[in-house]
């Protein structure tokens, strides 16, 4: 998804600001992911679910304003 981003930007730098943004909200979604894969490789599941909650309106967010960007 970044390397996409990166190609859209350089081809359209007039929408560069809002490539930008999902590339930080994704690059914030991949980081919650890893966590919650980290702390349930480490047995703590139920931190990890905590850290998933907080991960599913980030996606269904950065969705929403995906669709509404196109």
């Amino acid at each position: 998804m970044l390397k996409n981003l990166e190609t859209a930007e350089r081809l359209l730098p007039e929408n560069a600001a809002t490539y930008r943004t999902f590339a930080a909200q994704a690059n914030q979604i991949a980081g919650l992911a890893n966590q919650a894969a980290d702390l349930t490789l480490a047995g703590q599941d139920d931190q990890a679910k905590r850290v998933l909650v907080e991960l599913d309106p980030k996606i269904a967010g950065m969705t929403k304003e995906i669709v509404r960007f196109n």
